[in-house]
């Protein structure tokens, strides 16, 4: 199960592209960000 109920498309991976790229995420290092929905949790 998903925990967010829905299958994350392109346009979720390219809103989080354009945040990284964006002057809000210049202090953002060395970091993973998963896109998947809550579907992979540790």
């Amino acid at each position: 199960d998903i925990a967010l109920g829905e299958i994350p498309d392109d346009s979720d991976c390219a809103n989080a592209v354009a945040f990284l790229c964006s002057d809000y995420a210049r202090v953002i290092t060395g970091a993973g960000l998963d896109v998947n929905g809550g579907e992979f949790m540790p």
